[in-house]
């Protein structure tokens, strides 16, 4: 041990000094890790991929039939959902027509989990929750003016039911504003 010593004491004594006798000295410093605070992207499986996919493409025909109400063809929301969700979308977009109403841009819907429901003769039901934001969008009349409340929320947690037939398609069934702001 004593022969470890007398060279380290002669290194710092000459690197002090301002002389260097090729031994470096380092100071051990523990310098923290800097914490990731990005949320990492989940990764989906194949079947919870197709269910969030179903509701991007229900949004998508939702928006495109209330953006042109009076010209669309509302049978072809029937290409991603079904009742009870397909037959709640007619009867609303009957009740815009009467009143002279059009969906202006779209609402967005940013995925957070999939989880798996019930599985029965029909098929196998998904639960896909996440955030349903309208920024952007809006009922408007003939004229173009805002129809509904000035304090709306503009983001809500949403979720929907998807339904995985048998037969092959991913369809949603239904939906439901969850209540708080996401």
């Amino acid at each position: 041990m004593k022969g470890l010593i007398l060279p380290l004491v002669i290194g710092v004594a000459l690197t002090m000094a301002g002389c260097t006798s090729g031994v470096v000295v380092t100071p051990s410093v523990d310098v923290p890790t800097p914490e990731v605070t990005e949320t990492p992207t989940p990764e989906w499986t194949e079947e919870q991929q197709a269910s969030i996919d179903a509701v991007q493409a229900y949004i998508t025909m939702w928006a495109t039939i209330g953006q042109n109400v009076t010209t669309a063809q509302w049978n072809d929301i029937l290409t991603v959902a079904i009742d009870p969700q397909s037959n709640h979308d007619m009867m609303l977009w009957a009740h815009w027509v009467d009143e002279g109403w059009h969906l202006t841009n779209g609402p967005r819907f940013t995925p957070a989990s999939v989880t798996l429901g019930v599985n029965d003769e029909v098929g196998q039901h998904f639960h896909v929750r996440g955030c349903y934001v309208i920024e952007g969008s809006h009922i408007v009349d003939a004229t173009g003016q805002f129809i509904g409340e000035e304090t709306r929320r503009e983001r809500a947690a949403t979720s929907y039911v998807v339904l995985h037939t048998h037969e092959g398609p991913y369809l949603v069934t239904d939906s439901t504003s969850e209540g708080p702001s996401c």
